[in-house]
């Protein structure tokens, strides 16, 4: 089995890499890539890992914006010491730095919630600080009594579009170091944007124009009617196809590493890959 989109406790997930390598092995995946958002860090561990028969593709998930529509990129079979991704890593990462601000003006003009010293401290010197840690901090406060009550309530309504990298210099920097580009989970930008199907597709047009290379199809927030629709667009637009969980962890314990089950078959983007065989 395949799952190109996992997250690790370098963003917001809750697994560390060789608790996910071990997670891997039992449910019988043996092709994987982690996308963790803005950051490469766990690609650089798994790499210098031995994986023991497991194939690893170089992944990541990017905050992306264009013509102020958001969305996320994800990034496949690049190169994890080019320089264009580690510069493209830096932006991501100051913009993080620069998100912790909004997060906590949000929390607190919104709901009068306010963060001692020492919490502020800790968010800051995580390497990739995202939503779920605030979450915590929530919990441990009690304005919530797990991870996804607190989304909920709290933080599924915040969005923070300056803060994102606009769609061509991502995918310029994630072809110069070789890799192929994704849109992933389409259904999410349809709700996080407020757009339709119409738009979906024509915004999709715009992003091939600019070199993306595929489309998340197959996701565990996507039901077989909308596998079907992107698997059309995808055919139409001469797309390749992606797919993945999208696991995480508690910070979203109705998604399971390796659902929805996928071959590589399904998954036309590996045909696109730098000349790396998968059996």
């Amino acid at each position: 089995m395949v799952d190109m989109h996992i997250h690790t406790n370098y963003s917001d997930g809750e697994d560390d890499c060789l608790t996910l390598i071990n997670k891997l092995k039992e449910k019988q995946i043996t092709i994987f890539s982690v996308t963790d958002h803005d950051t490469i860090d766990g690609n650089i561990e798994i790499s210098a890992t031995n994986l023991n028969g497991l194939k690893f593709i170089t992944g990541v998930e990017v905050s992306s914006i264009f013509k102020g529509i958001k969305c996320h990129l994800l990034g496949y079979d690049f190169d994890i010491n080019h320089p264009a991704i580690k510069e493209l890593m830096k932006t991501a990462k100051e913009n993080r730095q620069k998100k912790i601000d909004v997060v906590l003006e949000y929390l607190d003009k919104t709901f009068n919630i306010t963060f001692t010293e020492s919490e502020v401290s800790y968010l800051r010197q995580l390497p990739n600080c995202g939503r779920p840690h605030f979450a915590k901090i929530l919990v441990s406060k009690g304005y919530g009594k797990t991870i996804k009550e607190i989304f909920d309530t709290y933080l599924n309504n915040f969005s923070s579009p300056d803060l994102k990298i606009q769609v061509d210099e991502v995918i310029k920097s994630i072809k110069q170091a070789g890799g192929l580009v994704s849109l992933a989970h389409p259904i999410e930008i349809i709700h996080e944007n407020k757009i339709n199907e119409k738009e979906l597709k024509i915004f999709i047009e715009e992003l091939k124009d600019l070199g993306l290379d595929a489309i998340e199809c197959y996701h565990s927030s996507h039901n077989d009617y909308l596998i079907k629709q992107y698997l059309e667009i995808a055919e139409t637009l001469g797309l390749a196809i992606s797919g993945g969980s999208d696991y995480h962890g508690s910070a979203k314990p109705d998604v399971r590493l390796g659902e929805p089950k996928l071959t590589l078959n399904q998954l036309t983007i590996f045909k696109l890959f730098r000349g790396t065989k998968y059996d």
